[in-house]
């Protein structure tokens, strides 16, 4: 028999259901989850009950997604997502017929804890086996996404495909370009925060799913590269991610997208070397155009994401301290950074060393010292950003006699150098002597 302990607030909205005479059963992740012996995240209802009758019963209650099918419950502290059976189903087993894979195609009757389970869903949850229901092409072409929402749960789950779903897919893969950027975005974040990043996105490269909608990424495969790496740039940059924390998407969207440029900067010197002069640069443009494409913003799957902290990193990346490398430099590398993102850069720093060959490796002590020579530098508060000039605009507007113009945001970046390289100019006469200078410039 079953013994699993449901959260009291599932029980709760079971009860309420029942009582009012309409079917309900948990389904989907959490039921999978329980198989699996994980705590469940997310707490999936199906019901007999319309999408109004469920708002009706839970006043707490908002609708979910574009086809407003789900609707999403606050109850007592939870959020639970409580569904009508699927496509109009007319019970809860023609609602399991029109799921994705039989790993989803479970249900459980919480008050007679009773299984559901017409596709054998149990026997390929044991298996670690995703396998569609019944029909798979028909079962891809109702919702292209689940082509990559396939490799998501290999990821997720370290399951692995059927024969018959990797046989499918990449005659299936074209439909991938009707399916909606935000929703593809999603999936592709999903897999960014799972252990198997490399076997899922060398698997979307196989199948043909890659180049629909990173086909910047798709590029790097067999990309080779210098004595630095052991692996071609796609293999760096799968190495990469899955050094940065798994809990941080931000990060790892930085290492997705930080050698994007490479193929296309690729060159081999007269010695026979392979080089990416300005890769980081170029990768920047990308990562902001793929940003865009994928719409990514300031927040995904409800987690803050910073587009413009991405680029900076990405821009960044390739920055080396080496013995020589002096506190101008590394001032200067903050003005870029920004303060606030100096930890980022330092745990992606380790990241991409620790991604790379055993003579790139070497360079770990080199990160530690940056760190310690930041933290220097920070104490000494110098001034890294216009907003730390002695002088305001308005100042420098008086002294040059200057309307509000362009050339005043010019002249303010040129003091922001001029402190970087010395900080001890950074008073009110030592800038208005350099304006002084400014104004016999043409």
């Amino acid at each position: 028999m079953i013994n699993w302990k449901l959260p009291p607030q599932v029980e709760k909205a079971v009860y309420l259901l029942k009582n009012n005479q309409e079917s309900v059963f948990l389904v989907g992740g959490a039921l999978r989850d329980l198989f699996l012996n994980r705590q469940p995240k997310d707490w999936d209802l199906v019901t007999s009950a319309s999408a109004v009758k469920i708002q009706q019963l839970f006043p707490k209650s908002f609708v979910m997604g574009k086809k407003q099918e789900t609707i999403n419950v606050s109850l007592d502290g939870l959020n639970l997502e409580i569904s009508p059976y699927r496509l109009a189903s007319k019970n809860i087993l023609e609602d399991l017929s029109k799921r994705d894979f039989t790993i989803n195609a479970i249900a459980y009757e919480v008050e007679n804890q009773k299984i559901i389970d017409p596709f054998s869903g149990i026997t390929d949850i044991k298996k670690k086996l995703i396998r569609a229901v019944e029909n798979p092409i028909e079962r891809l072409r109702e919702d292209p996404l689940r082509m990559l929402r396939a490799l998501r749960l290999m990821a997720q789950y370290n399951f692995r495909l059927a024969p018959s779903l990797l046989e499918v897919i990449p005659q299936e893969a074209y439909l991938l370009k009707e399916t909606s950027m935000e929703r593809i975005r999603d999936e592709l974040a999903r897999i960014l925060l799972t252990d198997k990043v490399t076997d899922a996105l060398i698997l979307a490269e196989k199948l043909g799913l890659l180049p629909i909608f990173l086909p910047e990424l798709s590029r790097c495969f067999g990309v080779e590269q210098n004595a630095f790496h052991h692996l071609d740039v796609a293999g760096h940059i799968f190495s990469v991610i899955e050094h940065l924390p798994k809990d941080n998407l931000e990060l790892r969207i930085v290492g997705l997208l930080h050698d994007l440029g490479k193929p296309h900067t690729r060159s081999i010197g007269e010695d026979g070397r392979v080089h990416f002069y300005g890769h980081e640069n170029y990768s920047a443009q990308l990562a902001k155009a793929v940003l865009k494409r994928l719409k990514i913003s300031n927040q995904l799957l409800g987690i803050p994401v910073n587009a413009q902290r991405i680029i900076h990193l990405v821009k960044n990346h390739m920055f080396f301290y080496r013995k020589e490398t002096s506190d101008k430099a590394v001032r200067r590398l903050l003005s870029r950074l920004k303060p606030e993102n100096v930890n980022a850069f330092l745990v992606f720093q380790r990241a991409d060393i620790l991604a790379g060959s055993p003579a790139k490796q070497e360079r770990l002590p080199d990160v530690k010292r940056l760190e310690i020579t930041i933290k220097k530098i920070l104490a000494q508060q110098p001034p890294l950003e216009e907003k730390d000039l002695a002088l305001t605009g308005k100042e420098i507007m008086s002294v040059l006699q200057m309307s509000p113009s362009r050339r005043v945001g010019e002249i303010k970046r040129k003091l922001l150098q001029a402190v970087i390289e010395n900080p001890e100019l950074n008073s009110k006469d030592d800038l208005i002597n350099l304006l002084e200078k400014e104004k016999s410039t043409p």
